[in-house]
């Protein structure tokens, strides 16, 4: 497994491959004080500023299909970032990458709910992505989705509506 280094580069560039498709112009800043990726809207100027946090997940053995993911995200950035700034995180789910994408102020109150521990610097955030199968009308099997959680435990928080959550930058033509 590649070192840290290249995991957080790869996921960076994933994310950015995911919004050029889209129709956005992005880039990297030349001075990372926090943000890793700047996607304007050509036509109107409006300029959004993300973080990407990126983990390599571990498979779990149960349930079948599902992934473990870990990320820091730091204390005094979620909570005191102002303007248009989004949070990826970017899970590698044995060959293919897994989104969340959730705005700072969103992810801020989620941690006031109890997403993540915290230690000195940082909040520890852990995701369970997990495959579903959903049993469709008259028993008929239906499109396989994913489910996200904050763990596998019954009281566990569903961030399911953040998962692949690309809507503040729908495809453009």
């Amino acid at each position: 497994m590649p070192s840290t280094h290249y995991t957080g580069m790869a996921g960076q560039l994933a994310v950015m491959s995911e919004l050029a498709y889209r129709g956005y112009n992005v880039a990297i800043p030349q001075i990372d004080i926090g943000d890793d990726i700047f996607a304007v809207t050509d036509s109107s100027g409006r300029l959004d500023r993300l973080q990407v946090k990126t983990a390599n997940a571990h498979r779990l053995s149960r349930p079948f299909h599902a992934y473990s993911a870990q990320f820091n995200v730091q204390r005094f950035q979620v909570m005191t970032q102002k303007g248009r700034f989004y949070y990826v995180f970017a899970a590698r789910c044995g060959i293919t990458w897994r989104f969340l994408v959730v705005t700072r102020t969103m992810l801020a109150r989620r941690i006031k709910e109890g997403l993540g521990t915290r230690n000195d610097k940082n909040y520890v955030i852990r995701f369970v992505f997990e495959r579903i199968e959903r049993k469709g009308r008259h028993g008929k099997r239906s499109p396989l989705i994913w489910r996200v959680r904050s763990s596998m435990r019954a009281d566990a928080i569903d961030l399911t509506r953040y998962y692949a959550n690309w809507r503040a930058w729908p495809e453009r033509d």
